[in-house]
């Protein structure tokens, strides 16, 4: 069986219904197979958890940590070398690690794999097996009408992953869908808004540069709705809106920009970066009920001290006593984009570099402008670029119709004057995660 052209087919599928079938074929070839995970981080973890779904259990991971960690979920983790004792073709070994990690580890599992069990079977994509297989459960879900729980979404990569499932359910879930342009971007589906400029923390290495700041201020609730209603009246629909910061807990209007922002129709669900520090109070924590509503708090407790780390235990306490779900996630390197000075790179250069940033699309929206990436936000909003023509939108200066127009030839922008200022993708040093300014 080709595992690999099967998921091929399955992620190429523009028709839920065919996808679904090829997904029980898939399923059904795997399961009489043993099981192999390479990888027991985040990622090993979720498709453990949709093998399970399915009745299947994996034999071990294979991981770097092995000794310091024993096993994970209850299944026992062990060295490379223990892939020779499951060298037969009826072993399927899938790697559920990121490329980032594959090539910081210069190939390592993949090297390790061939060395020690050649015979079996790989599959070097968990991320697509843990779609796929989740698919067939949440297909189910759906055509019974019961709610998902957009956290799992998220640990199963559908953000990215371009599923269907997903897509089609927040439609169904959206509050309404009036559209006031004529022909809305297909293009844009979402973005960020920056809350405001102050955090409990201050990180050294901030993508928003938020400790940086001299003169720090909260958006406020009007202007951050009305922005997101022009977006979203523009737009054939927007997937989420991310609300950052700073530390978005910090807002003094948060409870109602996030009634509000519940209430925008063309919208699938909101999501909530904090880093757990501010406790949120009874009636907000009403409001972080909504099944529309995703969490996603940023492990931050070992650079977290005193009353911050205190905080953090209570908030995670307060979410739990009210079955508020929420992402634990956690982040131990970072990669450093460096300053804001001209790197001297060529336009072939900077469009290879963009097309391949995972950060270009990170589109921030900050008091009526619309930002490609958060370099680009902050070098801007610190004095440390100016902004360009074009590439940026000023949210009120147009209506729907020319808006469409304006957010899909943003989407088609090759890089930003910001690219030119950053050593990302390929330059930039990998660094640990959260580092405190004194």
């Amino acid at each position: 069986m080709d595992f690999e052209a099967l998921l091929d087919r399955y992620g190429a599928g523009e028709n839920l219904e065919e996808k679904q079938r090829c997904a029980a074929e898939f399923a059904e070839a795997v399961r009489p197979l043993r099981i192999v995970i390479y990888g027991a981080g985040a990622a090993g973890v979720s498709l453990l958890r949709s093998l399970r779904l399915h009745g299947m259990e994996p034999l071990f991971f294979v991981d770097r940590r092995w000794r310091e960690c024993g096993s994970t979920d209850g299944v026992p983790m062990r060295g490379p070398e223990a892939l020779a004792e499951v060298n037969h073709p009826d072993v399927l070994v899938i790697l559920a690690i990121n490329a980032e990690v594959i090539r910081k580890f210069n190939r390592e599992p993949l090297e390790n794999i061939k060395t020690y069990s050649p015979d079996a079977a790989v599959i070097h994509t968990g991320i697509h097996v843990t779609n796929l297989l989740q698919s067939i459960h949440c297909y189910s879900m759906l055509t019974r009408g019961e709610r998902f729980d957009l956290a799992e979404c998220l640990d199963c990569g559908a953000e990215t992953g371009g599923c269907l499932l997903y897509r089609q359910y927040l439609r169904k879930i959206a509050s309404g869908r009036t559209i006031l342009a004529k022909n809305p971007s297909k293009k844009f589906d979402w973005f960020g808004y920056i809350m405001g400029q102050r955090c409990t923390l201050k990180c050294r290495d901030c993508c928003e540069r938020v400790p940086y700041f001299e003169h720090p201020v909260f958006s406020e609730c009007g202007e951050i709705l009305s922005d997101c209603s022009k977006i979203a009246a523009s737009s054939e629909f927007i997937r989420y809106i991310e609300l950052i910061g700073g530390e978005p807990f910090l807002h003094p209007q948060f409870r109602q920009v996030l009634e509000g922002l519940l209430q925008i129709e063309n919208v699938g669900y909101v999501k909530i970066f904090t880093n757990g520090t501010v406790v949120p109070k009874a009636d907000l924590l009403e409001v972080l009920k909504n099944p529309r509503v995703v969490i996603n708090l940023s492990n931050y407790t070992a650079q977290a001290k005193g009353i911050h780390l205190e905080n953090i235990r209570r908030t995670r306490e307060a979410l739990e006593a009210r079955k508020i779900r929420y992402v634990f996630s956690e982040s131990k390197e970072w990669t450093d984009w460096g300053g804001f000075h001209d790197r001297g790179r060529g336009d072939g250069e900077l469009a290879y570099n963009a097309a391949h940033c995972f950060c270009y699309n990170c589109h921030r929206v900050f008091q009526g402008k619309l930002y490609r990436c958060p370099h680009q936000y902050a070098g801007i909003q610190q004095g440390r670029m100016e902004p360009v023509e074009g590439e940026y939108i000023d949210l009120n200066a147009w209506g729907p119709e020319e808006l469409a127009r304006k957010l899909d030839a943003f989407e088609e922008l090759p890089f930003t004057d910001a690219c030119r200022r950053c050593d990302m993708p390929f330059d930039c040093p990998v660094i640990p995660a959260g580092v405190q300014l004194d």
